[in-house]
């Protein structure tokens, strides 16, 4: 019931729907039904469960805190991929491209590293090419584009592209296009 509402802004219509529907899960789950008539403090007890607003308010703040922790961001060049990405030309993306930028910008000074969470990118292999190189990600939930920079970056760089007075006809022609925007 938590993942992503990190960075979900919830109504206190909301958030008294999420505790309903916990509650009971609750009481399912130590086979009680409001006809015994037990209090939700004394089921929450039971179960050693907090309540769900201040759960979501304490996930918030920690990605919140996350975020204000990053020093700055560093944005490395704009890699055309032709095709679709797997996993093997994403790893050939961090090894030839993000790595030489991160030692450039960092050295050996510790950074986070923030992708978008796609398919590829939590890729076991990835993975693995991660931390054999000591490479720390962000932990985030997907679909975040409120605290998302890479969302915020794609969304600035549409803008300039719709902004332009003629837009590309061709792969090429767009390739260009961002790659002089970037």
């Amino acid at each position: 019931m938590l993942y992503g509402l990190e960075t979900v802004s919830l109504r206190k219509k909301q958030e008294a729907e999420l505790e309903v529907a916990e509650l009971k899960m609750l009481r399912f789950s130590l086979g009680v039904t409001r006809l015994d008539r037990i209090k939700n403090e004394y089921i929450r007890g039971t179960a050693h469960v907090g309540c769900l607003g201040d759960k979501v308010r304490e996930a918030r703040l920690r990605w919140f805190g996350h975020v204000q922790r990053r020093e700055r961001v560093v944005l490395g060049p704009l890699v055309p991929v032709k095709g679709t990405l797997n996993a093997s030309a994403y790893q050939d993306i961090l090894e030839n491209f993000m790595l030489p930028t991160l030692s450039e910008q960092f050295g050996n000074d510790p950074f986070l590293f923030q992708h978008d969470c796609t398919p590829v990118h939590k890729a076991r292999s990835i993975k693995t090419w991660m931390s054999e190189f000591g490479v720390e990600d962000l932990d985030r939930p997907a679909q975040s584009p409120d605290l998302n920079l890479i969302e915020h970056l794609w969304d600035k760089l549409e803008r300039r592209l719709r902004a332009r007075p003629s837009r590309p006809t061709s792969v090429s022609d767009l390739t260009n296009v961002l790659l002089e925007e970037w």
